[in-house]
């Protein structure tokens, strides 16, 4: 006995039903936070979920990383760049992703140079006064990823005591952006 024949419409079906369904699984992760493309000049975009704004991730051909935030369509409003000329001792962008209420963009960063690999300093740009702030300076030095809740809460691990050597991973930290922001007082 040999195969059974099926019509030539089910497999296009099928064909049709796969590719919708990696349709939609690319766009559900469109807005996950997610690692920047390694190599000179990509770029990954992040567009805020009210759609009004987004940040650039650019690989520079160094591999390290420059951010560029501004309205979705109009001119850039920050930009800074983590490049260096050798491409040892400047910084790669590895994660980033908007707050639920759109006002924040957050990104971690990691030394190009493998200096203190278990650090991975954050940042965050806030949209009302165009500033970059160091989550660093407010909890102290971040060792892990970060997640987010709504509306501007960030979840992460970071060391406050650089000098306890038994807590090498650090301590969970929830922070609301907007309170870090509100009593920022920088280093």
């Amino acid at each position: 006995m040999g195969r059974p024949i099926r019509p030539r419409w089910e497999s296009s079906f099928r064909f049709a039903l796969l590719a919708a369904g990696f349709m939609l699984a690319s766009l559900a992760l469109s807005s996950v936070a997610r690692e920047p493309a390694a190599g000179g000049g990509k770029r990954n975009y992040f567009l805020a979920p009210d759609n009004l704004y987004g940040a650039a991730l650019i690989t520079t051909k160094t591999r390290e990383s420059e951010v560029a935030i501004g309205p979705s369509h109009g001119k850039v409003r920050f930009k800074k760049s983590f490049a260096s000329a050798d491409g040892e001792h400047g910084a790669r962008i590895t994660k980033g992703a908007w707050t639920a209420d759109s006002r924040f963009f957050v990104f971690m960063i990691e030394s190009s140079g493998g200096h203190q690999p278990w650090h991975r300093p954050m940042f965050f740009w806030d949209r009302r006064d165009n500033r970059l702030y160091s989550l660093d300076q407010h909890i102290g030095a971040v060792t892990g990823g970060f997640e987010l809740a709504p509306p501007d809460i960030v979840r992460c691990t970071a060391r406050a005591d650089l000098k306890d050597l038994k807590n090498l991973d650090g301590d969970p930290f929830v922070v609301s952006l907007s309170s870090v922001a509100a009593n920022y007082r920088p280093e």
